[in-house]
């Protein structure tokens, strides 16, 4: 019989989420005490979803696979194109060695999976934009006509006022989380093998009212009500047994109490220029895109790095613009393998979020309008916080095997294992054989 396989990746979903949800009835049904774990999950630096979901299907880090935001480098505000489209991967990935390999492939809202060849059921993470229809825009991010029918059967799902297009509008919760699951369970009808799917909510909840909350409690109780539609979809299409569930999380979040426009000390140091009657950036010298809990500052001259690093040491030392460390690109790049176009990265002073606004105030108050201003947020150094977890079930995997703690990048060699194959042999990871039969 073939080696099936899902992955169900829980959005910022920590151990004490876990310590929770295993009390939860489908959980208690279909998981039991057959299953095997990883208490923690070393994540990549930065801690932030695209980055971390481009790991853990290719088993490189940052460094190698090249995404190191969620979105490219722009000097735009609002909102702005994500790194939507699988090609701007440099790695393969397990997707790749599975279609290779002749399973069929499935991806439900996994990030930076747009018009990706290998995978055959496509719903890529990707939120409608202004103008466009459903089948427009998931069409143009690589969902054929079945995915398409699917789609459209489970649009009422969405949230009120979706169509109107932006992630403001398409990205609410739960709906959107109903809506996945949905389509996820529908993939799985169509006969997808290898599935991989991504929610949000457990994040959202967190961005909006802070790292533990009512609101956290009630959407990893929803959690469990997904897992339960996904498994009972399994036993309709007669593959509960047969089949290999991994529950796992990107990276956790810590509470944040401000947040701070660096661009306008960058700005008022004369390294941006504003067009003063429009506001609009017209040139830049060096500049700040946010990571949240961190930051990538590009400088566009190499010339000007000493004079820009002479100023974020400055602002470090003198203890009052939210950052904590500054790391040169090459000590990023040696100690937490994260490597770009960018000349240093800063780290949150545990409080602030590095935000790259360019206009005073300096500090901003917290307004959750996306994940650098909510309540919570990540992006910090990897050992910081609450972790992200590992949980695995199925004929591949041992039950009752716990292990305290891997890296992120060992899940992607431990899929391919469980589906018999091989992930290329530069990959950062390794096979995590603890937990297989």
């Amino acid at each position: 019989m073939r080696t099936r396989l899902i992955v169900c990746s829980l959005d910022a979903m920590v151990g004490e989420d876990v310590a929770y949800l295993k009390t939860l009835p489908n959980f208690r049904r279909y998981f039991g005490n057959q299953y095997s774990e990883v208490r923690t999950i070393r994540s990549v630096y930065p801690t932030i979803t695209y980055p971390v979901h481009a790991s853990i299907v290719t088993g490189c880090y940052p460094d190698k696979h090249g995404i190191t935001n969620n979105q490219p480098f722009h000097t735009e505000s609002g909102e702005y194109p994500w790194y939507w489209f699988q090609k701007d991967i440099k790695r393969t990935d397990i997707f790749q060695v599975a279609h290779d390999a002749g399973y069929k492939t499935g991806a439900v809202f996994w990030p930076v999976t747009g018009c990706h060849p290998a995978i055959d059921d496509l719903i890529d993470e990707y939120w409608i934009q202004p103008g466009e229809t459903l089948e427009g825009g998931f069409g143009r991010t690589g969902s054929d006509e079945r995915m398409c029918r699917i789609l459209r059967k489970n649009s009422y799902l969405l949230p009120a006022g979706w169509e109107h297009g932006g992630r403001k509008a398409f990205v609410q919760q739960p709906y959107l989380d109903d809506f996945i699951t949905a389509c996820t369970c529908d993939v799985l009808r169509d006969g997808a093998e290898v599935v991989f799917l991504h929610g949000g909510s457990v994040d959202g909840a967190r961005h909006q009212s802070g790292m533990f909350s009512p609101l956290v409690t009630e959407y990893v109780q929803r959690c469990d009500q997904w897992i339960g539609q996904i498994m009972q979809t399994l036993a309709e299409i007669g593959h509960l047994e047969d089949t290999n569930i991994v529950l796992l999380s990107d990276h956790g979040q810590m509470n944040i109490v401000r947040a701070v426009n660096i661009n306008a000390l960058l700005r008022e140091r004369g390294f941006i220029d504003v067009d003063e009657k429009t506001g609009v950036v017209r040139d830049w010298r060096a500049w700040n895109l946010s990571n949240a809990f961190s930051s990538l500052v590009y400088v566009k001259d190499k010339r000007d790095e000493p004079v820009v690093g002479e100023l974020l040491y400055q602002l470090r030392d003198e203890g009052v613009y939210g950052i904590g460390q500054v790391f040169t690109a090459r000590e990023a790049e040696e100690t937490y393998h994260l490597a770009g176009p960018f000349s240093f990265v800063l780290e949150s002073d545990g409080y602030s979020s590095l935000a790259s606004g360019i206009h005073r105030p300096l500090v901003v108050p917290l307004d959750n309008s996306d994940f650098r201003l909510g309540r919570a947020t990540h992006g910090y150094l990897p050992d910081k916080g609450p972790q992200p977890f590992f949980l695995a079930k199925g004929p591949a995997f041992k039950s009752g095997v716990t292990l305290a703690r891997r890296p992120i990048v060992d899940e992607a060699p431990t899929f391919a294992k469980v589906l018999g194959l091989a992930m290329p042999e530069d990959i950062d990871g390794i096979c995590m054989d603890e937990l297989l039969e």
